[in-house]
C-alpha cells in the first residue's frame, strides 16, 4: 500500500479518522478527520465540524455567561468572515453552487475563510486534501488567485471514500474548478502513523505534496 514515495514517508503518511460506523457523509457531524501537514515538523490538523448548539441551560449562571460570551464571539467571527468571502464574488457564487448542487453541510464560513488565506499565503503547487466538499471549491479558488499573481497553478488531489459522495461532487464542481482538482474515490483500510491508529485511504496517489488537508 504505498501512500507515498519512500523518500517522503516519514514526511506525509496517511489520513486518519475516528468514525465507527460512518456509512456516508450525512453522518459529518459524528466525524473527526486529522491531516497531517508536509515538513519536517508534521502537524495534525483537525477540521471544524459543525456541531449541534450546545444546551448550557444545565450549568450554573457563570458557565452560562461563558458559554454565551463563546457563542456570540464564535458567530461575530463567522459574520466577519462571511463579509469577506461575499467580498470576493467569484469565490462566493461557486461556493453556493457547489452547496446546491450537493447535500454537502460544510464547515462555517471562519474554516473556509481560514483554509483560503493560509492557501494564498503558502502558495502550495500540490495540495493533498482529505474528504471532498465545498473545502475543494475554496482550495482551487486560492490556488487560481496565486496563479493570477504569478505562481504556478497548483493542483488539488482530493480523496473520498464514498463512492457516491464522489460522483455527486463531480458532478456539482464547477467545471472551471473541476479542471484543476482530481477527484478520487479511495476505500479506507485500518493504518498507523507514529503511535497513532485509525483508518486511512489506501490509494494515495504518489506526488509531492506540500499542503495537506
Amino acid at each position: 500500500m504505498a501512500l507515498a514515495g519512500p523518500e517522503r514517508n516519514q514526511r506525509i503518511l496517511a489520513h486518519f479518522r475516528c468514525d465507527p460506523g460512518r456509512a456516508d457523509r450525512k453522518r459529518l457531524p459524528a466525524r473527526l478527520s486529522c491531516g497531517i501537514r508536509t515538513g519536517k515538523s508534521a502537524q495534525l490538523q483537525v477540521p471544524s465540524m459543525a456541531l449541534p448548539p450546545l444546551d448550557a441551560s444545565q450549568f450554573g449562571p457563570l458557565t452560562r455567561l461563558r458559554a454565551g460570551l463563546i457563542f456570540r464571539w464564535v458567530a461575530a467571527n463567522n459574520r466577519r468572515a462571511e463579509a469577506k468571502l461575499r467580498a470576493m464574488p467569484a469565490l462566493w457564487d461557486d461556493i453556493q453552487h457547489y452547496i446546491e448542487k450537493s447535500s454537502a453541510t460544510g464547515a462555517s464560513m471562519s474554516d473556509y475563510l481560514t483554509l483560503y488565506e493560509e492557501v494564498r499565503r503558502l502558495k502550495p503547487a500540490e495540495i493533498l486534501e482529505l474528504g471532498t466538499g465545498v473545502s475543494t471549491v475554496v482550495l482551487v479558488h486560492a490556488l487560481m488567485d496565486n496563479a493570477a499573481q504569478g505562481a504556478p497553478m497548483g493542483r488539488v488531489t482530493s480523496m473520498e471514500e464514498s463512492a457516491d459522495w464522489t460522483s455527486m461532487a463531480r458532478s456539482a464542481l464547477p467545471d472551471h474548478i473541476a479542471g484543476h482538482a482530481e477527484l478520487i474515490h479511495s476505500p479506507k483500510a485500518d493504518g498507523f502513523y507514529k503511535m497513532f491508529r485509525g483508518v486511512q485511504y489506501s490509494e494515495i496517489p504518489d506526488r509531492p505534496y506540500d499542503f495537506v488537508f
